[in-house]
């Protein structure tokens, strides 16, 4: 059951100590002193300390030390001093455990107070141990400050609530990890054989020099200017292009062939020849190549409607009987007009109908 005093408690046994979740012990402003190993054989077999997952000792403003041959397993330790050894844990051949399942994800994640394993805001953790500090699973701690020795194998991992001051950290054994939140300083109090890392959870809360923002802020406000909820297609721009610009290059592209690629006249009317042509000019290969005026507009020089020709300049190889550089006149009886389709492509209207 739960034992209570006014003043301090010590429990000191050669062996194995166990605490089930209702062995909570508490004192007002007593020190708690619990030594699993009290015959000091240091065996590695000498005496375990179990706290399991709802246990607690709470010393009030006073100290707290736990001490073992073999791990000390961890259910939650409280205290409000403000003492260099507020709470010491120390294991002569064995490590510090989590008794909880619980393991906290180093980034965000603060909010599980539940988790929590020391409570001693106010003061120092002092660790002695062989096989690790949270090795498997990570101690959450709420502490001032650590001085944290581990001297066999195993890693020192401390998932801090707070900032926090390492006044000393070293792992002969392995690496250490602290994830944090607040400030921390004496990280060069750190040493390890593997590596000393240091995670700050609340790095969106840095405030950034000349900007008056959280660093927070800053990412917020930058996603927030990519957001949108509707956006517009406008219609292509081809700048002054061809199609052929625009698929120049691609091996699957429509076109096989430029019809267009000689440089001749399409539409010629001979002097004093009426014609007309509406708005209809052709200022550039639609095909793509050099700039060749293809078909000009014809201003009309005779308003006679009753005569209208054409002539058409036939440069190529063969034409019937023509010889190249010849021409040939044509006489529309229904004169048509020359007109661009929806498409872009030119052709001509249907003729008139006589009546």
């Amino acid at each position: 059951g739960a034992g209570s005093a006014g003043g301090s408690i010590s429990l000191l046994a050669d062996e194995d100590i166990i605490f089930t979740a209702s062995g909570d012990l508490t004192t007002t402003t007593g020190n708690i002193t619990v030594n699993a190993d009290n015959d000091g054989d240091e065996n590695e077999s000498g005496g375990a300390l179990t706290m399991v997952d709802g246990t607690v000792f709470d010393t009030g403003s006073g100290t707290l030390a736990l001490s073992a041959d073999e791990d000390i397993t961890l259910g939650l330790v409280k205290t409000t001093s403000s003492s260099d050894t507020a709470v010491t844990l120390i294991s002569t051949n064995g490590g510090v455990v989590d008794a909880d399942g619980v393991t906290l994800v180093s980034d965000f994640d603060s909010s599980a107070s539940a988790a929590l394993d020391i409570d001693a805001k106010n003061g120092r953790l002092v660790v002695d141990v062989a096989t690790g500090f949270g090795s498997a699973n990570a101690i959450e701690t709420e502490v001032s400050s650590v001085d944290i020795k581990n001297s066999t194998s195993g890693n020192i991992d401390i998932f801090e609530f707070d900032g926090l001051d390492v006044f000393n950290i070293n792992n002969s054994g392995g690496g250490v990890q602290v994830s944090f939140e607040g400030v921390l300083t004496g990280k060069e109090n750190c040493a390890a054989v593997g590596t000393c890392k240091f995670l700050r959870r609340d790095i969106r809360n840095e405030l950034i020099e000349g900007t008056g923002k959280t660093l927070g802020q800053l990412v917020d406000s930058s996603i927030n200017q990519l957001t949108f909820d509707v956006f517009d297609l406008k219609a292509p721009d081809f700048q002054g292009k061809t199609p052929a610009d625009l698929i120049a290059g691609s091996p699957n592209g429509p076109f096989t062939m430029d019809v267009f690629s000689e440089s001749f006249e399409l539409v010629e009317l001979a002097e004093g020849t009426p014609g007309k042509f509406d708005g209809m000019e052709v200022s550039q290969s639609f095909w793509g190549g050099e700039k060749n005026t293809n078909l000009e507009v014809a201003k009309r020089k005779n308003t006679d409607k009753n005569s209208r020709s054409r002539q058409r300049s036939a440069k190529r190889k063969k034409l019937g009987k023509k010889k190249v550089g010849e021409t040939a006149s044509i006489t529309l009886k229904n004169p048509r007009r020359i007109q661009t389709s929806e498409s872009g492509y030119l052709g001509f209207t249907p003729p008139v109908e006589s009546r």
